[in-house]
């Protein structure tokens, strides 16, 4: 290893516990507002178990595969610029470019609004716009800040992501990572899921 740091290793100075659970019970056992590691042997079980968290609405980030729509800043970034348009805020022209990767340009407003705020973005990105964005926070509205993210975004990544809104109010900062064994290594978490197989 050329790039080896060296590091005491110890264990946390409180006590914890250990129990034996079956694949449906450790998945029950995670909590989302606690920091977790839920570990599997190699990448081809890290998907499954991605899969179960997704399906499960659970807040997550999967660093070895799967789906992982958290993994995504800007997605979340859009989801939260929507939101902000909605409640009548103002954005600056960098969160409407990224929103832009998502929200087909129908739904901007009169043909050349999108491309003309992109363009806005390119020069200043930082500024805050004054553009008219009445047919766009309308779209927000109608179809809510995930609904409207039809570019690039599935419809069970919609649902899932519409879950978390419904749940938490907004799309909360996930927790729970997903990983191998090797690649959790040097870090840690207060509630570890380890899947044997």
């Amino acid at each position: 290893n050329t790039k080896r740091v060296v590091k005491q290793y110890a264990p946390t100075p409180k006590d914890g516990s250990v129990d034996v659970l079956s694949r449906h019970e450790a998945m029950a056992a995670i909590d989302p507002k606690r920091s977790t590691f839920v570990l599997a042997r190699n990448v081809s079980k890290v998907r499954g178990v991605a899969a179960d968290l997704f399906r499960a609405g659970v807040p997550y980030v999967s660093e070895r595969g799967g789906v992982s729509p958290l993994s995504r800043p800007t997605l979340v970034g859009a989801i939260n610029t929507a939101a902000r348009i909605a409640a009548g805020d103002d954005v600056s022209n960098r969160a409407l470019a990224e929103l832009g990767e998502y929200v087909p340009a129908g739904l901007w407003g009169p043909r050349g609004t999108k491309a003309t705020i992109m363009a806005r973005a390119a020069i200043d990105p930082d500024d805050v716009t004054d553009w008219p964005l009445q047919t766009l926070r309308a779209a927000v509205l109608e179809h809510g800040p995930v609904g409207v993210l039809t570019l690039k975004v599935d419809a069970d990544v919609r649902a899932y992501l519409q879950r978390l809104l419904d749940q938490h109010g907004e799309i909360p900062k996930p927790v729970v990572i997903v990983t191998t064994f090797h690649g959790s290594k040097g870090r840690e978490a207060d509630h570890v899921i380890v899947f044997s197989d």
